[in-house]
């Protein structure tokens, strides 16, 4: 469903939403800062993060590449068994070293093995160390089903001899034969070595579970941190509307002022950024006046100088005696009729607010205003006007103007009505709509438009010259408005005015 299908009301809330949330530069600017501070400090949390993570990695290969030399160098391989041994006096040495990097704990925290890559088969672990007899090289030192029950992981299979290569495995896939690992995860280092002809790889685990930790402690610390720094940033702004956007507030302040005719011009000491805008409203202004100065000057010099020639020609209409009475009535008609023309446009001429920006306008009162002489008017017809607008219906326009547009407008949906003459009026947040609806018989339906240019009209049986909707039309654009000439939902013609708000 789009903005225009939607009620009124509903329109109304909707376009409240969007006004207060992007049309405000207050909110535009809380939210964005908001926004930036949060991903950025996720930003730096992760990247700290990962640095974090990289260094316990890195770490743990150094500390896995020394452990893998102590090893390797106190324990000998027995070719009949299979089996690595610890020859009787390195066996204290190759305990201080496993007990000194907790590899000999139960509980499965850190641990270091040998297996055999060709067939997978385990041949050494540290936390078998003390389970039999070391200094035999004549057995196997581990039974297999021994061996079977302590933890191993799951590591790559194809690492080439001489390389080493370090990653987090987790214990839930890859830990066999103890329950009390499942779930961990480890930094797991692994080296390829081989025996004569046979491979081997050296596994070496230490718990991430500091690490892991230390990314608990980072999560909890962001959050703390978002909420305070967010927590600072709505405060800071809420200075920086006190300092930024009350300027702008006294501005629009001073233009309301222009308005309502209590100051001519922008007066206020403003911030350089507004300097520029102050002075180009203050021109506009200046040449507002001057226009309208002008235009008074011009409509005033042509109605005094059309007033003495109809004198002339009303006084010879009256003393004249060579003319029909049919003549001399028209001819009186006409001439005053031009003289109500020219009295309304001195009027014009002579409007007392000389400001450049005109106030809003209540339409529901001009309306109500004009219903009554209407009725009266056409009182020969028996039909109703509703008026359908509400108190806060306003637009930018002067009185008089208003007052003439819709007279000319009403007066036509009255002249040709048969029941009823509607008015409604709906806002939309940029202009106001207002529809006049009849049910007579409508406009032509080829290019209604027409009737908008002067000396056009739909009906040459009634009285008039054919200018109402053009002058109309006209006093609307001038305003920065519209009229379209549309069918009456009582299929009859609506003529609908989009009027500036």
């Amino acid at each position: 469903m789009s903005l225009e299908d939607l009620p009124i009301p509903a329109k109304q809330a909707k376009n409240g939403v969007y006004s207060g949330i992007t049309k405000s530069l207050f909110s535009r600017q809380l939210f964005s800062a908001v926004i930036i501070t949060i991903l950025g400090l996720l930003l730096l949390s992760g990247v700290y993060y990962h640095t974090k993570q990289q260094s316990f990695i890195e770490k743990a290969r150094t500390n896995a590449v020394l452990m893998e030399g102590n090893i390797v160098g106190l324990i000998t391989y027995n070719d009949e068994t299979g089996r690595y041994y610890t020859e009787p006096d390195l066996i204290e040495s190759i305990r201080t070293t496993l007990d000194g990097n907790q590899l000999t704990n139960d509980g499965d925290q850190n641990f270091a093995y040998i297996i055999s890559t060709d067939n997978q088969q385990l041949i050494w672990h540290s936390q078998a160390f003390d389970s039999v007899n070391h200094n035999n090289p004549s057995t196997p030192p581990y039974p297999k089903e021994y061996l079977n029950a302590l933890p191993i992981l799951d590591i790559k299979k194809d690492l080439e001899k001489g390389t080493n290569s370090i990653e987090i495995l987790a214990a839930k896939n890859a830990i066999q034969g103890r329950q009390n690992s499942g779930g961990s995860n480890y930094i797991t280092y692994h080296s390829a070595f081989s025996e004569g002809p046979r491979n081997f790889q050296l596994v070496i685990a230490k718990s991430a579970k500091e690490m892991e930790n230390a990314k608990s402690d980072l999560i909890e610390q962001a959050i703390v941190l978002i909420l305070i720094t967010t927590m600072l940033v709505i405060f800071a702004q809420l200075v920086n509307s006190y300092l930024v956007i009350k300027p702008i507030k006294r501005f629009e302040q001073e233009i309301k002022d222009i308005e309502s005719g209590s100051q001519e011009f922008v007066k206020g000491i403003f911030p350089t950024e507004l300097l520029e805008v102050k002075h180009a409203i203050n021109a506009l202004v200046h040449v507002e006046k001057g226009q309208k100065k002008r235009y008074r000057e011009s409509l005033d010099n042509l109605a005094h100088s059309l007033k003495t020639p109809l004198a002339v020609l009303q006084g010879f209409a009256e003393s004249n005696t060579t003319l029909t009475e049919q003549q001399n009535t028209t001819l009186v008609n006409q001439v005053t009729r031009m003289n109500d023309i020219i009295a309304y446009q001195l009027r014009r001429a002579t409007i007392s607010d000389h400001n450049a920006n005109i106030q809003r306008q209540s339409i529901r009162p001009i309306l109500y205003r004009l219903k009554t002489p209407m009725l009266k008017v056409h009182h020969s017809k028996s039909f109703n006007i509703d008026i359908n607008v509400d108190e806060n219906s306003q637009c930018r326009m002067d009185k008089d103007d208003l007052l003439e547009v819709f007279g000319n407008l009403i007066n036509n949906a009255c002249r040709f009505c048969e029941k009823i003459v509607s008015v409604t009026a709906s806002n939309n947040g940029e202009t106001i709509t207002v529809d006049i609806d009849d049910d007579g018989l409508g406009f032509p339906d080829k290019n209604p438009s027409t009737l908008l240019k002067r000396g056009m009209r739909a009906d040459n049986k009634t009285e008039g010259q054919g200018i109402g909707l053009a002058v109309s039309n006209e006093i609307i654009e001038a305003a920065g408005g519209r009229m379209e000439l549309l069918v009456s939902p009582h299929i009859g013609a609506r003529v609908r005015l989009h009027l500036p708000v």
